[in-house]
């Protein structure tokens, strides 16, 4: 938790923080694998796996990237860190529901 600097902000601040990432990435991970019925959901996974090494070998887009990573990992507040770790869980989970709701059990 020292390498985030997510010990600043104490036990249960830094269970927060390390919660709410957690919670980004299954998320993310419920709304690929949520998605792999539908055509939709292969596009995301072909985005998601290209613009990783897009992301991080252009040099146009590196800036941005560790921008992106900076505010999401590094953040000084641990409002806004949770805050932004939350709405984009709660985005992953929207579409991953969307890919479920019709689904049979």
């Amino acid at each position: 938790m020292e390498i985030f600097h997510w010990d600043r902000f104490g036990f249960a601040g830094m269970f927060l923080y390390q919660f709410g990432v957690y919670m980004l990435l299954f998320s993310l991970l419920t709304l690929l694998f949520s998605g792999l019925r539908h055509a939709v959901g292969w596009l995301l996974w072909v985005v998601l796996i290209a613009a990783i090494p897009l992301g991080t070998a252009l040099p146009v887009f590196r800036p941005h990237v560790a921008e992106g990573f900076g505010k999401l990992l590094f953040n000084d507040s641990l409002l806004q860190g949770f805050g932004i770790t939350l709405i984009l869980s709660l985005v992953f989970l929207a579409g991953g529901w969307l890919f479920t709701r019709r689904r049979p059990y």
